[in-house]
């Protein structure tokens, strides 16, 4: 199989996707999908889109692909996008100070919006002037260059010279529009300043379309192909998973929080920020990031700073578990992953008489953890901690404003506003999260704290660590019998109860270590996990017992090939091989190569 998936890279082709079933081949109770639709870059230069769909077997163990392609998509009206090229138009500051420096009439974050939305709408006329179609101003632009050229060649005049000279620096800002557009699409991070290369954005671009169409969706038993039944029901999944729908929340234990200690100024927190922090704050996000729901990405304001910046004028160490290590200063990643191997380590440890049970290790799986916050409890832990009624009343307008439109296959469906949950990419909704996470953090340590036999045996003289977390990433440490079971799964009924989450019982998995697998019936019985095996990821690195095994990174491996083997790479210029080597295997497997030496190397 490694030999077939290496052939399929130095082929440069990749696998388009299927509906149906998932399996296209089977004999004597295995399954597997044998069969497969491979396609090439000159296939989606063809092709807009392509659908493969498994057929059901009938006279043959093999089951029929049915492959259906278009030569081109109806495509939507698209909603507004700012563009990155816009900004090298010599025009453009001009533009948008015209617009912008007209009075509204308004104040505050009314006068914003209405200023937004004229230089949406001068944008959008301004590009149709003056851009049009970029790839045939191009090709005009390159046209021009040529007949310049030949102009001067046979007269070479000072004026033939201006004139080649004007029309080479004319082809050139296209050159440079038409790879900002691409780039843009491409949303590519690791691409060096200074690629010119359009013809590869092109191509990933044209590969990501192929792949990220959806051409059928699964929803109550029923397979919706047409384009409105999918995005009916991907509007509805999303309004219902931001929706809350439980009625009343339960009573939380508050006391078991920690307040902020007196030498932190509470005052200071409601203070309006000043145009210095404001502008930290918009020149630190990425001018390739992602655009705002009203299309106007981070690098409009940091371009016209001057023009619009005047419109648009940490505590959690001290107050969190020191289990949480998510997002807070201070804390790593890397001490959750080498505190995991070591836990992991000791997870075969003897059974006394004192203690008679194994050692068990649960990793949690929160369903839809950031969606499903509620509010009220959010709010409520907040004001336990001893924050300012001022502060968390601008935390409850940041969170509770928030309307939603769903992207399918390129256009904007549905129109909502939710109810709970924190949007993620907000840089603000990592803290908040694991600011109402503590809760269960703090209640995982007072179980285990009131029942010693809960504790996990670890080396002598130890700390006694009940759980991991790493923001919604939990490892959960206790003991195998039946009463350390039943009191954990009531720990978490009641965090669900209060809070709103939802713990997926069905995809978390507790281990043991193999001598004690008798145990597993008695902790599924009663807590309704699953049986998991060694090596399980944690964090994107293996956790595992014993020795390390070439088998465990492959999935590491994979990820390396999925990431450079792709036909449009070829198009890159040297440099920009170079700077896809090093974002792909420096950053990958960082995490899991670097805490190999620190590893633990027990026999199991």
């Amino acid at each position: 199989m490694m030999d077939f998936a290496d052939a399929i890279a130095d082929c440069q082709l990749f696998d388009s996707g299927f509906d149906g079933p998932n399996f296209t081949w089977t004999r004597n109770g295995v399954w597997e999908r044998l069969d497969r639709v491979l396609l090439g870059e000159h296939w989606t230069t063809v092709f807009a889109a392509t659908r493969v769909t498994h057929l059901p077997r009938i006279s043959s163990d093999h089951a029929p692909l049915l492959v259906r392609c278009q030569t081109s998509l109806q495509i939507p009206r698209p909603s507004f996008r700012f563009q990155n090229m816009w900004t090298r138009h010599h025009t453009f500051t001009e533009e948008i100070a015209r617009a912008w420096e007209a009075d509204t009439g308004f104040f505050g974050m009314i006068n914003l919006q209405f200023k937004l939305n004229r230089v949406k709408g001068l944008l959008k006329r301004w590009n149709r002037d003056v851009f049009g179609n970029i790839f045939e101003r191009l090709r005009e632009a390159e046209g021009a260059v040529t007949l310049a050229q030949a102009a001067f060649d046979g007269d070479p005049t000072p004026t033939h010279r201006a004139e080649l000279n004007r029309c080479i620096a004319e082809y050139v800002l296209r050159t440079r529009m038409e790879e900002d557009f691409w780039k843009q699409k491409a949303a590519i991070r690791w691409a060096t300043e200074g690629e010119r290369n359009s013809k590869f954005f092109h191509g990933w671009v044209r590969q990501k379309r192929v792949k990220s169409r959806i051409h059928v969706i699964q929803a109550g038993g029923q397979s919706l192909t047409s384009e409105e039944e999918i995005r009916q029901s991907a509007v509805g999944f999303f309004q219902q998973l931001l929706t809350s729908d439980i009625e009343q929340l339960g009573q939380p234990d508050l006391d078991i929080l920690h307040n902020l200690p007196d030498s932190v100024d509470r005052q200071g927190l409601c203070v309006v920020p000043d145009s210095d922090e404001v502008r930290a704050a918009v020149f630190g996000i990425s001018g390739d990031s992602a655009s705002g729901p009203d299309g106007f990405s981070s690098l409009f304001f940091q371009h016209c700073w001057d023009i619009v910046g005047a419109d648009v004028a940490l505590l959690l160490p001290l107050v969190l578990a020191p289990n949480q290590s998510g997002f807070v200063k201070g804390r790593l990643l890397c001490d959750n992953v080498l505190l995991a191997k070591e836990m992991i380590h000791d997870i075969g440890r003897k059974i006394l008489k004192r203690a008679p049970s194994p050692n068990l290790a649960l990793k949690l799986d929160m369903a839809k953890a950031y969606d499903r916050v509620q509010w009220p409890f959010l709010l409520m832990v907040l004001e336990r901690m001893g924050f300012p009624s001022g502060w968390v009343s601008m935390i409850r307008r940041c969170i509770s404003s928030c309307w939603f439109l769903v992207l399918v296959n390129g256009s904007p469906a549905g129109f909502f506003q939710s109810t709970r949950g924190l949007r993620q990419g907000d840089p603000l909704s990592p803290s908040l999260f694991v600011l109402a996470a503590d809760y269960l953090s703090r209640s995982l340590d007072r179980l285990v704290d009131s029942h010693p036999d809960m504790a996990y045996r670890a080396v002598r003289s130890s700390p006694t660590i009940s759980h991991l977390s790493y923001a919604d990433d939990i490892i959960i440490f206790t003991r195998a019998h039946r009463e350390a079971v039943e009191r954990l799964a009531h720990c978490l009924d009641h965090y669900s109860a209060v809070s709103g989450q939802m713990v997926n019982r069905g995809k978390s998995h507790f281990f043991l270590h193999p001598r004690f697998e008798s145990w597993a019936d008695t902790v599924a019985e009663v807590g309704g996990f699953q049986m998991g095996s060694f090596p399980f990821t944690y964090l994107g690195v293996p956790i595992y017992k014993g020795n390390l095994k070439a088998d465990y990174l492959l999935d590491i491996r994979q990820k390396m090939v999925d990431r450079i083997h792709s036909w449009s790479h070829r198009h890159l210029s040297l440099g920009g091989r170079l700077a896809l080597i090093k974002s792909t295997p420096m950053t990958i497997p960082l995490r899991s190569t670097s805490f190999r030496s620190w590893s633990p190397m027990g026999t199991g």
